[in-house]
């Protein structure tokens, strides 16, 4: 029996869910698996947000957060998981432990800030600035 921590939808076309350790993005049109990341953390994955561009694009990519209750919050191209393991766009560490997890759409400010988060891993900034869009 395999526990589902967290689920949400990220299109009409395919859902989401959160184990333990990994992700997977059911296409509910042919009930197979679209995308999934294997051992995305080391620690239980504990929220998961699809984040998307403002403006809808049709190239709009197909980014997600995820947190683990270890503190830990990554950003993936689900793409990326189609054709070899991906690696995370960013990575911060909050050194707290994490019980959830959330987001909105997503502009290029956002994740700049998200990246300059990670690289000062800054402990006054925390997960709400990453997270939401920046206006």
């Amino acid at each position: 029996m395999q526990t589902i921590n967290c689920e949400m939808e990220m299109d009409e076309h395919h859902y989401f869910h959160a184990s333990p350790h990994h992700f997977l993005a059911w296409d509910v049109n042919s009930g197979r698996a679209a995308y999934c990341i294997d051992d995305a953390h080391s620690a239980r994955v504990k929220g998961i947000v699809v984040l998307m561009r403002n403006d809808n694009t049709v190239d709009d990519p197909y980014l997600l957060a995820s947190a683990s209750s270890d503190g830990v919050i990554r950003v993936w191209d689900l793409r990326m998981s189609m054709k070899e393991k991906p690696n995370p766009l960013a990575e911060a560490n909050t050194k707290s432990r994490l019980t959830c997890l959330a987001g909105s759409s997503l502009n290029v400010s956002t994740l700049i800030a998200f990246q300059m988060f990670c690289a000062l891993e800054s402990t006054l900034v925390r997960i709400m600035f990453c997270l939401c869009s920046l206006v």
